[in-house]
């Protein structure tokens, strides 16, 4: 009887509009709460000091230029036009620099709603939402003073035009496509992901005997190819009138700071990823995009391609240049995507078992994103490195004279309001004994290696005195450790002020 009923509520739900905007608006509410909560505790760490510095630079009035921070670069997405304008409304500090990544990332929710609802149902797109609004890895990139929550949403708008065009046979999205294209890439050029994942399913399609969709045809392929012969053939023609091009400045760009710099290897990598989408996620996601592959649902062919082969790519490229996990950041909505509608699909058949079966994958997804959550929130200071106290604890003890070292004197220089602060590279065990100061290190051990400094931090290990060391309990564990060098002293010396304690 309680099944048959709970069948007639889920068959009944798509017919109550009121319902359906009354579950998006508490799942956008819980978002919110979950993205705005200790937004302005956690410390900037170095990629958000360049969000700063490239939106000073650009826009911000000439009264809150921050000096001492690292160079910027030279295009401008939108999310730093709008950081820039927060910056002149209300200063610069922690939570001002992340408000338009909060921002956006609540706003992604009903957006994904109304867009997933047309190309699944209600119920699909109620759980993609509910999944992402509790989302740790969203979360943290919510609450982060960079730009990718809006990649992330215009890279899946993009996404979504694209599949419209196919389906629906509109070529009209196809301005849609490039226009959020070109806001996603402006971004970070790894929105250009989607290309590879656009061409994949327009050769898997027949390759793997799916259905042909009404926009697969020839006037919506040349208007797809045209933007990108034309801008082909204008570097082309600019390359031989000056020598140079937009796309060789970006190509050398690329060159000279990712390849040939690998940090991790690639199996690790791929554990990285799937550790930041969650365990259960990738599983639940992957079984039901070989389900609907098995039932031919160009969706899920779809979708499958659009989670796996960026996946695939930051994999394959990983042995050869710098990568990080958060590559791979513009896949989550295709995997939540993928898991909703498995969970779906057990709901609308609802026999007793598969009942209990659905709920229960649907709370181990909950309760798995917010087990990492609890951790994010409680332990691991928004998993950032807590520069903010550590700085602190520096400030609390600092006498004329001293000299501070740290792994980024970028963030040494904003927290202690100075512009002296010396990167962690520059400095050695010699000119430090020759110069006879005390010597303050803010280091980041695992980071030493990329560096070429192991010996250094052996020196320092061993020859100075191990003030604090703050953890960072993640899957690569990078801990944060303060010494103190003292040559007139030894190491037994009197407490220090310790504002963390």
């Amino acid at each position: 009887m309680l099944c048959k009923q709970v069948n007639n509520a889920i068959t009944f739900l798509p017919a109550k509009p009121w319902l359906q905007y009354l579950g998006l608006a508490l799942i956008t509410l819980l978002a919110a709460a979950l993205r705005f909560y200790k937004l302005g505790e956690w410390s900037l760490w170095i990629d958000e000091i360049f969000t700063i510095n490239h939106a000073v630079n650009h826009f911000s009035t000439p009264q809150l230029m921050v000096e001492h921070l690292p160079p910027h670069r030279n295009w401008v997405p939108l999310s730093v036009i709008l950081a820039a304008q927060v910056f002149n409304a209300w200063g610069i500090n922690e939570f001002n620099s992340r408000l338009v990544a909060a921002v956006v990332g609540v706003l992604t929710i009903p957006v994904l709603y109304f867009f997933v609802k047309k190309i699944f149902n209600n119920r699909v797109a109620l759980i993609v939402c509910l999944l992402l609004a509790v989302s740790p890895w969203h979360i943290d990139w919510s609450q982060n003073a960079r730009g990718y929550t809006t990649l992330m949403l215009f890279y899946s708008l993009a996404l979504f035009a694209f599949y419209f065009v196919l389906e629906k046979d509109r070529g009209s999205y196809l301005v849609l496509f490039f226009l959020f294209l070109y806001l996603a890439a402006s971004e970070r050029l790894i929105a250009l992901f989607i290309l590879p994942v656009l061409v994949v399913y327009l050769f898997a399609v027949p390759f793997f005997s799916f259905e042909k969709p009404a926009g697969l045809r020839a006037r919506n392929m040349l208007i797809l190819l045209s933007p990108v012969l034309l801008f082909l053939a204008l570097q082309v023609f600019m390359s031989i009138r000056s020598g140079d091009s937009m796309l060789g400045s970006i190509l050398n760009e690329i060159m000279d700071t990712f390849f040939g710099k690998p940090i991790e290897g690639a199996m690790t990598q791929a554990t990285f990823m799937v550790f930041k989408l969650g365990i259960p996620l990738v599983v639940l996601s992957s079984f039901s995009a070989i389900y609907l592959w098995i039932q031919k649902s160009r969706q899920g062919l779809f979708f499958s391609l659009a989670a796996i082969v960026p996946f695939v790519l930051v994999v394959i490229i990983t042995p050869f240049m710098f990568t990080e996990e958060r590559y791979a950041f513009v896949t989550l909505p295709s995997w939540l995507i993928l898991a909703a509608v498995g969970i779906d699909l057990l709901l609308v058949r609802l026999k007793k078992y598969e009942l209990i079966f659905a709920v229960g994958i649907l709370a181990v997804l909950l309760g798995d994103a917010m087990g990492a959550n609890l951790l994010y929130f409680r332990t691991n200071h928004g998993n950032r490195w807590d520069w903010k106290s550590a700085f602190g604890l520096v400030q609390a003890n600092l006498q004329e004279g001293d000299v501070v070292v740290t792994t980024f004197s970028e963030v040494g220089n904003y927290y202690l309001g100075r512009d002296d602060v010396v990167a962690w590279e520059e400095v050695n065990a010699e000119s430090i004994q020759a110069e006879g100061n005390r010597v303050w290190f803010v280091v980041i051990p695992d980071m030493t290696w990329y560096t070429g400094t192991e010996d250094f931090y052996y020196w320092v290990v061993h020859s100075t005195r191990m003030i604090r060391t703050l953890y960072l309990r993640t899957v690569d564990n990078t801990n944060l450790e303060i010494y103190l060098y003292d040559p007139a002293i030894s190491s037994e010396m009197a407490p220090l002020k310790d504002p963390l304690k």
